[in-house]
């Protein structure tokens, strides 16, 4: 449909049976905005736990439910291999500003081709709600205080996910809670981290995959004190007069939940593309990284910077790019030493651009090594050690944040782009054994 008019007339009657009949084929993001758009103005409203049947294997399902009186939509497709005992793992697709719920090709070829017999739902953002974009026009808000607000994405997800492990009414079987895992591009990677911080849904993601985006809370700060407007439920002024995110949403004492977290950036100018404000941690600079830096505090990691020390380069190219790695140091004076208590890494496609392609495999092998098997389609059949480039650099002193510190946890400016779709598919190979997350993420895919 991409290119083309689309001759459909919808009507409040044939809107079911149409869009039905049509989604279980491989649907572009062209006729899921018809569907779409025909259903929000549908006269006869409906959910899916009243209709939903056992979708065919790899098929796009469309699906809704109401939260806070409004309708949210999503679109899944389920793995032809068997259903786990526990029940199927689900990964979460959040898509960038602009952009619209769908199953990529790269996407269903990485996440459904394994024995883990996963369920891939690709959610719809608030910029396709007219008047949830009328606020702020973002696919993604980046709150935490909305809760009971009729447009509270997080609430939105936080209800998909009760519904889905609940019972096997909402996407017609049996969801395994202890396999919820969520990746986002762009806005959607930044959202992806909200869900991983926020009380609601904190303990329900057990790992995520942000391509392209970085956690800040929406908020500043004049004279000290939180401004009007500020998320207070995120964010809070740190000790040295900067708005940041909160410790307690790290170090509660109800997150149960280590972070597993594989964080996807391209390349910053000149090089690459990749946008200001989505960009990765500046290496070797004083509280260049505080907007991740959460997580490491609570696993007792450095996290005053993120040492090129660290650096390790994967063996083989993802997208035709060469990847770099990074993480947070283990101790001040141990800058090489990548912190063992946090399973956090950066991974820097070089000249990757904004959302850089074709890391669909990468994103779900090291999605099922959480609490899962390692992919047998998605992870590479061979995988040697990464090759570690020492840097010298010079230790830093810990000292107020500065500017620095400000740009990274400011607000951004820029409306990031919702991300392109990746036709790079999964290669297979046999599934590793004995390997933890973190062991085996230096060596995810290669081409």
């Amino acid at each position: 449909m991409r290119g083309q008019t689309a001759n459909l007339i919808f009507n409040s009657m044939n809107i079911k049976s149409i869009c039905l009949h049509l989604l279980p084929i491989t649907l572009t993001l062209s006729l899921v905005g018809i569907c779409v758009a025909a259903q929000n103005n549908a006269v006869a409203q409906h959910t899916i736990e009243s209709i939903q049947a056992t979708p065919a294997p790899g098929a796009a399902t469309f699906g809704n439910i109401a939260v806070s009186g409004v309708t949210r939509n999503f679109v899944y497709a389920v793995s032809g291999y068997p259903a786990p005992a526990a029940g199927r793992p689900l990964v979460i697709h959040l898509h960038g500003d602009g952009g619209n719920m769908g199953l990529s090709e790269a996407w269903k070829s990485a996440v459904l081709n394994d024995d883990n017999g996963a369920v891939l739902l690709s959610a719809q953002g608030r910029n396709n709600i007219p008047a949830a974009a009328a606020i702020d026009g973002s696919g993604w808000r980046f709150r935490m205080d909305e809760s009971g607000q009729p447009y509270d994405d997080v609430d939105f997800i936080n209800q998909l996910i009760i519904k889905a492990t609940a019972n096997t009414a909402l996407l017609g079987m049996a969801i395994d809670p202890n396999k919820i895992y969520a990746v986002g591009e762009s806005r959607g990677a930044g959202f992806a981290y909200y869900l991983y911080a926020d009380p609601r849904t904190r303990n329900k993601v057990k790992a995520i995959v942000p391509l392209s985006g970085t956690f800040y809370c929406d908020g500043n700060v004049a004279g000290n004190a939180p401004a009007a407007g500020s998320d207070i439920t995120c964010g809070e002024v740190s000790e040295f007069g900067f708005w940041t995110p909160k410790p307690t949403l790290f170090t509660a004492p109800g997150v149960t939940r280590p972070p597993h977290i594989l964080d996807i950036h391209g390349q910053l100018p000149p090089n690459g593309s990749e946008l200001e404000d989505t960009a990765p941690p500046a290496l070797d600079q004083d509280y260049a990284s505080s907007t991740w830096a959460g997580w490491g505090d609570a696993a007792g990691c450095y996290t005053v910077l993120v040492s090129s020390q660290t650096e390790k380069t994967l063996p083989g190219t993802v997208g035709g790019k060469v990847v770099k790695s990074y993480a947070y140091s283990q101790a001040q004076g141990q800058l090489a030493t990548r912190c063992a208590g946090l399973d956090l890494t950066f991974y820097i496609a070089q000249g990757g651009g904004h959302v850089p392609g074709g890391f669909e495999p990468t994103a779900w092998c090291y999605l099922s090594t959480v609490g899962g098997r390692p992919s047998s389609s998605a992870c590479p059949a061979q995988h040697g050690s990464a090759t570690a480039t020492a840097t010298a650099t010079a230790t830093p002193t810990r000292t107020p944040m500065g500017n620095a510190t400000a740009t990274a946890t400011s607000t951004p400016t820029t409306t990031p782009r919702a991300g392109a779709t990746a036709t790079t598919t999964a290669t297979p190979g046999p599934t590793p054994t004995g390997l933890t997350p973190r062991a085996y993420m230096p060596a995810l895919v290669q081409e």
